[in-house]
C-alpha cells in the first residue's frame, strides 16, 4: 500500500485533509474497483482514488481523471480512448513533460455507465498500448472516495449533464454513420 500512495501523490491525487489515527486506511471494493483513503507518510493529508482491482497502475484520481503510470513501460507517445460505444477520441500526441502516464478527463459522468474504457496507442519505444478497462463500480467507487474525504469539489453524479462538454467523446446512443 505504501508504494501506492506515492503513486497517487505523483498524480496529485491528495486531498487537503487530515486522517485521524483512527481512520487511516480504508478500502472498499466496488466491481472491479477498490475505493481507498489513506493519510500520506509524509503529510498526514488524505489521499483518496479508485484503484482498478486487475491493474494497480490504473486510477480515478478526485480531480475526474482516470490516469494509467506507462513511467515504468516505456512512456507514452500517443493514445486515443472511447468509452465504451461512443465515438473514439482524438488521438492525443504527448509532450515531453506527459510522456509517463496516460490522462483521461471525465467531463461526463455517464461515461462511467458504460461498461468499459478502450485505449489504444504507442509508446515511446513504438509498443503499442492496448488496454481494455472495465468501468464496473467506478461510479459507486468514485462516490465513496468522494464522501470519504470530503471532496466537495467533485462534480454531483446526479448533475453530471453532458451538454457543456462537446469535445470529449461522449457516450451517444446514435450508431456512427459510415
Amino acid at each position: 500500500m505504501r508504494s501506492f500512495v506515492f503513486f497517487a501523490l505523483g498524480f496529485g491525487a491528495a486531498v487537503g485533509t487530515a486522517f485521524s489515527a483512527d481512520d487511516s486506511k480504508y478500502t472498499k471494493k466496488h466491481g472491479d474497483w477498490l475505493a481507498i483513503a489513506t493519510a500520506s507518510a509524509m503529510t498526514d493529508e488524505k489521499v483518496c482514488v479508485a484503484q482498478y482491482s486487475k491493474d494497480s497502475n490504473i486510477i480515478y484520481t478526485s480531480s475526474d481523471k482516470i490516469e494509467i503510470d506507462y513511467s515504468r513501460r516505456g512512456g507514452v507517445d500517443n493514445y486515443q480512448y472511447r468509452f465504451g460505444k461512443s465515438h473514439p477520441s482524438e488521438i492525443a500526441i504527448t509532450q515531453s513533460y506527459e510522456k509517463e502516464k496516460i490522462s483521461v478527463p471525465v467531463l461526463v459522468l455517464e461515461s462511467l455507465d458504460q461498461g468499459r474504457l478502450l485505449i489504444q496507442g504507442a509508446t515511446v519505444l513504438k509498443a503499442p498500448i492496448n488496454l481494455d478497462v472495465s468501468l464496473k463500480g467506478l461510479k459507486e467507487a468514485r462516490a465513496d472516495i468522494a464522501s470519504k474525504c470530503e471532496m466537495n469539489d467533485m462534480r454531483s453524479i446526479a448533475n453530471g449533464a453532458p451538454d457543456w462538454a462537446t469535445w470529449q467523446a461522449t457516450p451517444s446512443t446514435t450508431p456512427l454513420k459510415k
